[in-house]
This record gives structure tokens, C-alpha cells and sequence, in this order.
């Protein structure tokens, strides 16, 4: 549980969780410096900081696709291993329509703003979400869970973005999905 990212991990890894994990990351704030900051240098097994490398300038995040062949070859190096793999999206910078306005959740200034942040992050879920099939896939004899390590405020309670600290629902209450086995 957690508001925001740096929250989510604090509360979620603590002790020996997470040393049988391959954490693959498309987020900076999970990090070799959040791993220290924890007292906790083995907190994963292994980070992959592909948010390093793998920065997509045309989109303005990290690119899924990334996410995907790097947790693919990682799959193959450590097999026994658990993963997390944490995509940055649907994170902001949203993806937008060629002719809309870019907003965040912090520039909202009208409801139209409001309507244009909600429909590009739904466009930004989507297009993680039609990637994951690869990888459910790769992992298919595997429990596989789809989450969020927080949600994304629009002005409930008058709160934009995901503020640190700030335990309303919709940052809170994320979503589950297991996927079946084959």
C-alpha cells in the first residue's frame, strides 16, 4: 500500500521478500538508491533499470516493448526466479492525440483539461496492457498478476496527481487480475 511509488516499495519489500525476485523496472524511483536509502542492499535479487536505457523519446517514457524483450532475456538467465515487472505507464506523460492538449493531473485547469488527462491515460493503460499478452505467455506456467503499485487522481477531493502521504481510494485501491494458466 502506498500513494506513491517510493511509498509503495518502503511498505510492500521489507526484510528478505524480495530476494528471490528479478525486479525488472521501467520507473527511476525503484532503484539500486531506494535499495540503500532502505538499509536493504540485496532488497531484489537483481534490478534491471531499463528505465535507464531504455527511454523512448517519441513516446516520453519508457517504451513497453523494452520492458518486454529485456524481461524476456532475463527470464532466460535467472528461470527459477520470480519477476516483478513494473512498467512506468500508465504513468504521465500520457499519450496523447496528435491535436489534443498535453495535461498532467497537476496542469489540470478545466474540466475539459480533466476529460483530455483521463482519456490519454486510458489511452497510456491501453497500450501496456495489449503488450502484456507476450509476456503472459512467456510466463505461462506461472501465477501472473496485473497491478499497480498506486492509482491517479483528477481532482477527487480536490487531489491531482499522487501525492506521497495522501491514502484516498484512488490511490490506494488498485486493481488485481490474475490470469489464468494455460
Amino acid at each position: 500500500m502506498g500513494s506513491n511509488t517510493a511509498e509503495w516499495v518502503i511498505r510492500n519489500f521489507k526484510g528478505a521478500f524480495g530476494k528471490d525476485i528479478v525486479y525488472v523496472c521501467g520507473n527511476p524511483v525503484v532503484n539500486h538508491k531506494l535499495r540503500n536509502r532502505l538499509n536493504q542492499p540485496t532488497l531484489f535479487y537483481h534490478i534491471e533499470n531499463v528505465w535507464d536505457y531504455g527511454w523512448n523519446k517519441e513516446l516520453g517514457m519508457v517504451d513497453p516493448e523494452a520492458m518486454i524483450e529485456k524481461t524476456q532475456e532475463l527470464k532466460k538467465q535467472y528461470p527459477k526466479k520470480k519477476f516483478i515487472i513494473h512498467f512506468l505507464q500508465p504513468h504521465h506523460p500520457y499519450l496523447f492525440e496528435d491535436n489534443e492538449k498535453e495535461v498532467s493531473p497537476l496542469t489540470i485547469s478545466s474540466s475539459k483539461d480533466k476529460e483530455i488527462a483521463k482519456k490519454a491515460y486510458k489511452k497510456t493503460s491501453k497500450l501496456v496492457l495489449d503488450k502484456l499478452q507476450k509476456l503472459t505467455d512467456e510466463f505461462n506456467n506461472e501465477k501472473t498478476i496485473i497491478t499497480a503499485d498506486h492509482g491517479e487522481c483528477f481532482g477527487e477531493y480536490k487531489i491531482y496527481g499522487h501525492p506521497f502521504g495522501v491514502y484516498t481510494p484512488k490511490l490506494v485501491e488498485v486493481p488485481w487480475f490474475e490470469v489464468k494458466k494455460k
